[in-house]
Parts: C-alpha cells; structure tokens; sequence
C-alpha cells in the first residue's frame, strides 16, 4: 500500500529538475536580462523550461527585482536623511517651486514632489488666509496672480488655488 506512493514520489523526483536547480536557472537569466519577458524567453530557450512555468518564473522574478532595487534605494536614501532635511530647509528662500529645487539638488522626481507637496500641506493654514486676503483684494480676478506676486505661490499652485474658489458649486 506505501509502494505505490514511494514510487511515484521517486518517479516525480527524478523526472523533473529541483527547486535549488530550478531557481539557479531564474537566477541565471535574472543577470542578463530584468523583465519578466526576456527573462521568460531565457528560462525556454536555454533551460528547456515549459512556457507557463517560464512566463510565471519571469513576472516572479522581475517583481523580487523591483523590491529589492527598491528596498536598496531607499536604504542609500536613507542614510542621507540629514542632507536630505538640510536641502528642504534651504529651498524654500531659493526657489518658488520647491520640487524643482529638490530635483536641482539632485532628488528623483517622484520624491521632491512627494517632499513638496507634503511640506505645502504643512503650512495648509497659512495658504487658506492667503487665498482669502487675494480673495478679498481681486473679488472678479484671477486670485492666482495675486497668490504669485504677493506670496511667492508657483503659477501651478496659484491656478489651483483659483480654480478650486472660481469652480461652482454643485
């Protein structure tokens, strides 16, 4: 009765290849190639893998990729956490758009805007007594000039600001 299920373990285990053999082909494609696709296409022409098996493998592969890039960047992103606070405390005195000074000081796009957006939010009662002092300065006007010129607001922010007042109610 156990001898039939021994061996067709035994017969399972030595008709295809192992784990450890299995994930050394991924790993081996991975080196060449990053996208899942061409290192799907890796694991069938030149290990011989079935294609679902190989497409599965690839998008597995390619997303472990992704985090552990990911996991790396932050890391180093990280540790210069210090310099990093240090160029957000000086932008806003050098440039109207904090993302672009961010981006000038190096920072990937993705992050300054993150960084400015989160900064601008912080200050998020300060901007409403601004929009309500251009308000009552240019009752018919485009308040986004007058945010501009007398706050220092960027064109993108102040044109916003102005069509979240001027837009009307529902």
């Amino acid at each position: 009765m156990h001898r039939p299920v021994l061996l067709s373990l035994v017969l399972l285990a030595a008709c295809g290849p192992s784990a450890t053999r299995r994930r050394a082909d991924v790993e081996e494609c991975s080196k060449l190639h990053e996208q899942a696709q061409l290192i799907a296409l890796c694991l069938m022409s030149d290990h011989k893998w079935p294609e679902a098996e190989a497409n599965a493998a690839g998008r597995a592969r390619e997303r472990e990729l992704i985090s552990i890039r990911a996991a790396h960047e932050d890391s180093l992103w990280n540790a210069a956490a210090p310099q990093h606070r240090q160029e957000i405390r000086q932008c806003p005195g050098r440039w109207r758009d904090m993302a672009a000074c961010l981006e000038a000081a190096g920072w990937p796009e993705a992050r300054a805007v993150r960084a400015a957006d989160s900064t601008w939010a912080a200050d998020s009662t300060e901007h409403r007594r601004q929009i309500r002092a251009c308000l009552a300065r240019e009752r018919t006007a485009n308040i986004a000039a007058c945010l501009q010129l007398y706050y220092g607001w960027s064109p993108e922010r102040g044109l916003r600001a102005n069509d979240s007042v001027r837009a009307p109610a529902r």
